[in-house]
């Protein structure tokens, strides 16, 4: 049976779940996983609403309103919508994730329900993941601080090469995104071969280290 097809054929609990996270596993007498579901749901769903969405698009925008203290207008902040545009991602990222954990349980819960099993109650759940699955629980946390101190800062400072932000371009004056940065570093002088030098060094060194 394929993917799809198992989808089709769940039960009209697990379908609740593929609308509302949490409703299948409340109708299958989860109530604490269920409740969990769907309070995550309903903070996730306020956070988009109230800002969220809005930081994703500050993303591509970096910022339509030029503060002027002058006037009295509190204008954007170009690398601080960056900065929160990246948070939205990820936390867009962890949605989907728990999303998909969310109907993987009730799917697994309602095979268990056809077979005649009693569905795992929330203590039972969480013994098994703190043993069967011991590895994602250890891993969780230590990923989640890698991701959020180490690879966003990176990410961040990565994206910022691609915006005109620097120089002149500072707050409050708003960024936008560029090659103007790259254009400098590979049109001035023996600065582009040096660069280019540099960087295939780099890229031999990684690949003969790791390999």
């Amino acid at each position: 049976m394929t993917k799809t097809a198992g989808l089709r054929s769940a039960s009209w609990q697990a379908k609740l779940s593929f609308v509302v996270m949490g409703l299948g596993q409340l109708c299958y007498g989860q109530i604490v996983k269920g409740l969990l579901y769907l309070l995550s749901l309903a903070g996730l769903v306020v956070y988009f609403v109230a800002r969220g969405v809005e930081d994703i698009i500050g993303i591509f925008t970096l910022g339509t309103q030029q503060e002027n203290l002058w006037l009295g207008i509190e204008g954007d902040n170009s690398m601080q919508m960056l900065i929160m545009g990246l948070f939205a991602v990820v936390v867009l990222i962890f949605t989907i994730a728990l999303y998909v954990s969310n109907v993987k349980d009730v799917l697994y819960t309602s095979r268990e329900a056809a077979k005649g099993r009693r569905p795992h109650s929330f203590k039972e759940s969480i013994a098994y993941a703190a043993d069967g699955k011991f590895y994602l629980s250890a891993l969780i946390l230590p990923l989640i601080g890698v991701a959020m101190f180490s690879i966003l800062p990176i990410v961040f400072m990565i994206l910022i090469a691609f915006t005109d932000f620097g120089g002149e371009v500072v707050h409050p004056v708003l960024a936008s995104w560029s090659l103007s940065a790259w254009q400098k570093i590979l049109g001035v002088g023996n600065v582009g071969s040096t660069f280019g030098k540099i960087l295939g060094w780099n890229v031999i060194w990684a690949v003969v280290s790791t390999s």
